[in-house]
């Protein structure tokens, strides 16, 4: 949805869906990035590894355009947003923190 300096802000669901599919997603998603930026910094050998800091949280979001007629962007804001953001700024490299009602719809699928 959104570019946040170094930070991605991703949305699943907004336009309906199985909430218990859409945590499921958000959360193999991330497990996706993860493995991305890892085999990046594999293969590109940079002098400093890039770092990666994930939180997933699922829940009701205020979504709307914002912006006029030349530029519009999508933005998102809300508790499950900032839970989210918290969530990132919590963990450690390489981590995902999963919020619990995420958790509670994906604990079956992953460990």
């Amino acid at each position: 949805v959104q570019y946040l300096g170094d930070c991605i802000l991703a949305a699943f669901g907004l336009n309906g869906g199985d909430p218990t599919e859409c945590a499921q997603v958000a959360v193999q998603a991330a497990l996706e990035l993860r493995e991305t930026v890892y085999r990046f910094n594999r293969e590109a050998r940079l002098p400093s590894a890039l770092d990666i800091h994930i939180g997933v949280a699922r829940g009701a979001i205020l979504a709307g355009e914002v912006g006029g007629e030349i530029r519009r962007d999508l933005t998102l804001s809300g508790e499950t947003v900032e839970l989210a953001s918290r969530l990132e700024d919590a963990s450690d490299r390489g981590q995902i923190f999963v919020a619990a009602r995420t958790f509670e719809r994906t604990r079956e699928q992953f460990s």
